[in-house]
């Protein structure tokens, strides 16, 4: 990661490259309910990537490409709103105090955010539940066995995605990632 970078390098490329790969994979191919790395991706790509540009390319475009096999639906405009928020929390991690609680902290954060997004928009364009507060909380309260899964899909992708960035970048120092 450096700041002050105006282009991407070759090394940059292939992590981008491999990250939208991921995460279309990870979204077309057979997984437990919600359980993909498309947030991890968006968090690490925030972290990553100086490139304002890079950031938000690499998980919108790996997830727009997924959505155009799995296909569009009325409210998935607030899932890549979403994704957008996981990037910006991404931006938000010390890049020189790097930590497994961070990093968990910051896939929680992401992964809440995802789940009050994209549920409010299941409430809001479904049909599928009444357009009160009893039909919102109800269509929260429905989607928890859903959230369970997001949580841990965020929570193990984001780890062995910063995991690797350790070990790849800094792996002297890898050894030494306080568990704090």
């Amino acid at each position: 990661m450096f700041a002050t970078k105006s282009k991407m390098n070759k090394r940059d490329i292939t992590v981008a490259a491999v990250l939208i790969f991921l995460g279309f994979l990870g979204r077309i191919l057979p997984h437990p309910p919600n359980f993909t790395p498309i947030v991890a991706i968006g968090l690490f790509s925030g972290f990553y990537f100086s490139l304002k540009f890079s950031k938000f390319l690499i998980p919108l475009l790996s997830m727009f490409l997924s959505d155009m096999i799995i296909g569009f639906y009325d409210g998935i405009w607030l899932n890549y709103i979403s994704i957008i928020a996981s990037i910006y929390i991404g931006t938000r991690i010390p890049v020189h105090k790097l930590k497994i609680s961070y990093t968990l902290l910051a896939a929680c954060a992401s992964s809440l955010s995802f789940f009050v997004l994209s549920n409010f928009g299941v409430w809001l364009t479904s049909g599928m539940y009444p357009h009160t507060l009893e039909g919102l909380l109800e269509c929260y309260v429905l989607a928890i066995p859903f959230y369970q899964n997001s949580l841990a899909g965020d929570c193990i992708y984001s780890l062995i995605l910063f995991g690797m960035y350790q070990l790849y970048l800094k792996p002297k120092e890898s050894i030494k990632v306080s568990i704090k």
